[in-house]
């Protein structure tokens, strides 16, 4: 059971939602929440969690799932990409998702949460943007490690 999926980190609404769980003797196998911040912000928000985690043995070390993160300016910039690469190693967040938005590449708007895989590729779903290329370095340094891709389609 993952949430509560907020969409800005609220320590204390989560310590509250995991505190009222623990008290019924059910625990989050994950907690999560969107980051649309700065990259370097994350940290604080992490630091804050697992502050409040030491405190409270009962919620059973949930892990932590940032559900989005990239806010809608810098999404496509792939230097903000790399320090959320960064930032999201540096504070071991088991599992993160970039955000999806609209893009525009002058004459046609389209949501990359239906096409052009959350971002990585034009509308044209075959066209790489900037931030592929460092999506592809990434993960060709995580040897070992997988990566999953959910692709959500639409019926057309």
């Amino acid at each position: 059971m993952v949430g509560p999926s907020l969409n800005s980190y609220d320590g204390a609404g989560i310590e509250y939602i995991l505190d009222s769980l623990a008290a019924s003797g059910v625990t989050m196998d994950a907690v999560s929440w969107h980051e649309f911040g700065l990259p370097d912000s994350l940290a604080v928000h992490i630091n804050d969690f697992n502050n409040r985690k030491l405190l409270n043995p009962t919620w059973n070390n949930p892990e932590i799932h940032i559900n989005e993160y990239s806010p809608q300016q810098t999404n496509q910039i792939p230097a903000y990409r790399l320090g959320w690469f960064y930032h999201l190693e540096q504070n071991d967040v088991d599992w993160a998702n970039t955000a999806c938005w609209d893009n525009n590449d002058g004459s046609t708007v389209w949501s990359n949460c239906l096409v052009g895989l959350n971002g990585l590729f034009w509308h044209d779903e075959q066209s790489p943007l900037p931030v592929f290329w460092l999506n592809l370095a990434y993960a060709k340094m995580l040897t070992g490690k997988r990566i999953f891709v959910h692709i959500l389609t639409q019926k057309r």
